[in-house]
């Protein structure tokens, strides 16, 4: 069998790593990007030795990647670039799965779908759900398609369907009823977690060493509280002179990119932006940090939901970093105490607050946080999860195709 995994994530996407590493040990596996930032690269090897194709998509305004308008000119047809590589993989290869990680392409995916099935290939397509597309809608005064928008027109061709969470099934079962179902939350691979880095900061802790603050993530301010990350820095950065905070991500915001880079002068080497990093990086950066930050904005944009599967949470509690988030979860109650958990009405200064008793707490206590922590990520973990994809890429073929 052939996994043909189809997104336009950037290449160094964490979950899809995640897929792409695991999966390819099992069955031959490639890959078709669409991400405008793959800076014009056609063809290459990626680090886990997968081969990708990159099909060229415009990045200029008026395709923007966030809209989607570009992808319809996939409506239609499947590039010949795209139809070449897959050609190039096939060999006697009779059962093929098409993996999409992206709404916007299930346009290309039903149409590659079909190109297959015409040339005698078995295939099925399984279509990975990020979000709960279906909660946060934004309604334009002119015709525009969304990520829901693509589901419902092209939903009834997905044999099976991938979530993030196991308390949304039934949620897709509706979306999706002809579908099979299954779940891999947002868990991260423990492999990449080195022990020795978690305990060289658990000891540094311990002797008084300096106590780093991060957020390595979206820096979209639509979705993200940045600005409440921003002023806590400056805040704890001024007050207390054992504190550095590192944050990580990409950004085009000219008044946020501006506000990092006053931070920067105020505090120099001690705020530390540094721009977009790779998931190995961000894995290692994050284990040297005793405090994690995730505000997830109410409004704009965005929703709360109780069944997510917030990666970033993972991570924290799997490199030993103790989480200060503004999102409810399922299992939250659970992670207590360790885990801060602000609520939708507390302000600014109460949050800060609750930061500064982290920070001028006894460093023994810390050090116990941080070990609890680490005991109770062991559920979390990639590996516990992973096996889904093997089961739901067998149900889909024991199943009648669909379309």
């Amino acid at each position: 069998m052939l996994v043909v995994v189809i997104d336009r994530h950037y290449l160094g996407d964490g979950r899809i790593n995640r897929h792409l590493d695991y999966i390819s040990k099992i069955y031959p596996t490639i890959r078709i990007n669409f991400s405008p930032s793959n800076n014009g690269i056609r063809e290459c090897l990626l680090s886990n030795n997968i081969s990708c194709y990159c099909q060229p998509v415009s990045s200029s305004s008026s395709a923007n990647h966030n809209t989607f308008a570009q992808y319809l000119v996939f409506a239609g047809y499947v590039p010949k670039g795209v139809k070449s590589f897959v050609l190039s993989h096939l060999e006697s290869t009779q059962d093929i799965i098409l993996h999409v990680h992206d709404p916007a392409l299930l346009t290309i995916s039903v149409h590659l779908k079909k190109w297959l099935f015409k040339i005698g290939k078995n295939v099925r397509l399984v279509y990975d759900r990020h979000e709960f597309y279906e909660k946060y809608e934004i309604k334009h005064w002119y015709p525009t398609p969304t990520n829901h928008t693509f589901e419902k027109v092209f939903g009834s061709f997905v044999d099976g369907v991938i979530g993030i969470s196991h308390e949304t099934e039934v949620s897709l079962k509706y979306l999706f009823s002809h579908a099979c179902i299954a779940s891999v939350p947002n868990y991260i691979d423990f492999q990449k977690i080195d022990g020795a880095s978690t305990l060289e900061k658990i000891n540094s802790i311990l002797s008084g060493g300096v106590l780093r603050c991060v957020y390595f993530g979206t820096l979209n301010m639509a979705s993200r509280e940045i600005d409440l990350i921003s002023w806590l820095s400056d805040n704890l950065l001024t007050n207390y002179s054992n504190v550095e905070v590192v944050i990580g991500g990409n950004t085009n915001d000219g008044a946020l990119l501006s506000t990092f880079s006053s931070l920067s002068l105020k505090h120099p080497n001690r705020f530390k932006y540094l721009g977009y990093v790779p998931y190995e990086q961000l894995i290692e950066e994050t284990q040297k940090a005793a405090i994690g930050f995730l505000f997830i904005r109410e409004t704009g944009g965005s929703y709360w939901v109780s069944d997510g599967s917030p990666n970033k949470l993972y991570e924290y509690l799997n490199c030993g970093v103790i989480p200060v988030m503004r999102i409810p979860h399922i299992d939250i109650e659970y992670l207590k105490p360790e885990v801060v958990l602000c609520n939708s009405n507390e302000s600014w200064d109460e949050i800060l607050v609750r930061v500064q008793s982290l920070i001028e707490s006894p460093r023994n206590i810390l050090k116990t946080h941080i070990e609890s922590l680490l005991e109770k990520s062991v559920p979390y973990r990639f590996s516990h999860v992973a096996p889904n994809y093997l089961r739901i890429y067998q149900q889909v073929f024991e199943k009648k195709k669909v379309n």
